[in-house]
């Protein structure tokens, strides 16, 4: 297998288990705006929302971070150029539709900051645009171009 192809592999499934064990942090941690914000709430609102967080957050999570690396697997290890394009796209998407509904709302300046902001985030996205990059260079060009698996 292809070197390129191999460390594209690791690292986007290091971001991916990285974002769900993130959002596990964040739900059993939750920072203090967060815990002062449900607070304000009547309790009925509040004990819905903490009964269904799991749900709201964990899922859409994990079933992004799947669907990552579920990708990256058949790009890496069964040579799919589609599946490769497809971490692309689902990156540029992921970055791109927020950012376009929030300037469209005239909010782009804060979602930049709440979102961009932070260094866990930043180091994640970071390390999938290498990842990402390192599938379309050197070695793992040729490995999409010939037939032959490396």
């Amino acid at each position: 297998m292809p070197s390129h192809l191999r460390i594209f592999f690791w690292l986007t499934l290091a971001v991916a288990a990285y974002w769900v064990l993130a959002m596990l942090w964040f739900l059993e941690f939750p920072p203090g705006a967060v815990k002062a914000l449900l607070a304000t709430l009547p309790p009925a609102t509040r004990q819905m929302i903490e009964q269904n967080e799991w749900k709201l957050e964990l899922v859409p999570i994990a079933a992004r971070a799947a669907l990552f690396v579920g990708l990256a697997w058949l790009a890496a290890f069964k040579r799919q150029n589609w599946a490769r394009l497809g971490v692309l796209v689902l990156f540029l998407i992921m970055h791109l539709v927020p950012l376009a509904f929030s300037a469209a709302s005239g909010r782009a300046g804060a979602y930049l900051r709440s979102t961009y902001l932070d260094p866990g985030t930043d180091l994640a996205m970071l390390i999938l645009t290498a990842a990402i990059l390192l599938s379309f260079t050197g070695n793992a060009r040729a490995a999409f171009v010939s037939d032959t698996p490396e």
